[in-house]
C-alpha cells in the first residue's frame, strides 16, 4: 500500500522549487504577463485550452487587436467572433467568450471583477479559468489547478486526490507561503510538464526528490509502487479519435457557414454526410447557428 507523508512542508517546496524554476528554459506562449490586461489574460486563458499553444498565441494577437476590451467584443456580432475562432477547435468557446463579454460591460462596466466568485459567475468561466485569471492578473493567492500540478502535489503526499483537495492543498503553497501565486504557479506546471511526468516520474533529477514521499515509496519497494496520479480527478484521460467524429463534422459545419452564409440544410447534409441535420439542431442550441426562412441556416 502506498505511504502517505503527514503533510507537505510548504515553505520547503516553495524554496526548492523558484530555486530549481528558470522561465527562460520554457518561454511558452502567454508567460510575458506585464502589461497586460485582466481581458487579455483572460481571453489568453480561454484559448489555451486544449489547444496548442502557439496556434492559439497567434489567434490570440489577432483577437486583441480586433477587440481589446469587453466593450468591443459585446458590440461585436458573435458571427464575427465565431468566424475568428475557426481553427481552434471548440466552438462553444467562442460563444461562451462573447457572452462573457457581454456580462462583462453589463454587470461590472466592462471591467473584469477580482474575486474568483464573480469570475465563476461569467459564462463559460469555469473554477480552473477564474483561479489563473485571479493569480495572473491579480496575483490572488490561489493557484489553477491543472494536471501537471495534481500530479505533482499527488506524487509529493503519494496520495491519490480529488478536485477538492488537489485545489486546497495547491492553494495553501501559495497562501501560507506568501510565494507570488504566478511565478508558482509556471514553476509547479514546468516541473509536472518535463520532469514529472504522466509518463515517468525522472526522480533522479526532480527539484522534490528529497521530500516526496513517492519517490521513497519506489525507493523502499519499487514493485509494489503504485502511482497515486494515475488515479483521482486529474488523472490522464484518453482521448476519443476525432477524425470522424461529431466533433470534426460540428467545425467542418461551421467552416462552411464562415465562408459561404447561408446555406439550405440540404447543402449542408451533401457537403458534411447523414448526420447533419441532428448535428445542425445540436448547434443552433449551442448558440452557434441560426435557423433562416427557407429552411436556410447561417452563423448568429
Amino acid at each position: 500500500m502506498p505511504t502517505a507523508a503527514p503533510a507537505l512542508d510548504n515553505s520547503q517546496i516553495v524554496s526548492l522549487l523558484l530555486n530549481w524554476f528558470d522561465p527562460k528554459k520554457r518561454p511558452l506562449a502567454f508567460r510575458e504577463r506585464d502589461g497586460l490586461s485582466p481581458w487579455a489574460i483572460l481571453l489568453s486563458e480561454v484559448m489555451a485550452q486544449q489547444t496548442q499553444a502557439d496556434r492559439a498565441a497567434q489567434k490570440w494577437s489577432e483577437f486583441l487587436e480586433c477587440w481589446p476590451t469587453p466593450h468591443e467584443m459585446a458590440a461585436a456580432p458573435r458571427a464575427d467572433i465565431i468566424a475568428a475562432w475557426s481553427g481552434l477547435g471548440y466552438n462553444r468557446r467562442a460563444v461562451n467568450l462573447h457572452r462573457c463579454a457581454e456580462a462583462v460591460v453589463i454587470e461590472y462596466d466592462g471591467n473584469l471583477p477580482d474575486s474568483t466568485a464573480a469570475l465563476e459567475g461569467l459564462p463559460g468561466i469555469g473554477p480552473y479559468t477564474a483561479r489563473a485569471v485571479m493569480a495572473f492578473a491579480f496575483n490572488a493567492p490561489t493557484m489553477p489547478v491543472d494536471t501537471n500540478i495534481a500530479r505533482v502535489i499527488s506524487r509529493l503526499l503519494n496520495r491519490v486526490l480529488d478536485r477538492k483537495e488537489a485545489q486546497a492543498l495547491a492553494d495553501e503553497l501559495v497562501t501560507q507561503t506568501g510565494a507570488p501565486s504566478a511565478t508558482l504557479t509556471d514553476a509547479i506546471m514546468d516541473l509536472g510538464a518535463t520532469i514529472c511526468t504522466a509518463k515517468a516520474a525522472n526522480c533522479g533529477v526532480c527539484p522534490l526528490a528529497q521530500p516526496c514521499a513517492y519517490r521513497a515509496q519506489v525507493e523502499l519497494n519499487p514493485f509494489e509502487a503504485q502511482d497515486p496520479a494515475a488515479k483521482g480527478a486529474h488523472r490522464p484521460m484518453k482521448q476519443a479519435a476525432f477524425n470522424g467524429s461529431d466533433r470534426q463534422v460540428r467545425g467542418a459545419i461551421i467552416r462552411s457557414l464562415t465562408t459561404l452564409s447561408p446555406m439550405s440544410e440540404g447543402e449542408l447534409t451533401q457537403l458534411h454526410g447523414d448526420k447533419t441535420p441532428q448535428l445542425l439542431t445540436a448547434l443552433a442550441k449551442d448558440g452557434l447557428i441560426v435557423s433562416l426562412d427557407n429552411n436556410l441556416w447561417a452563423l448568429p
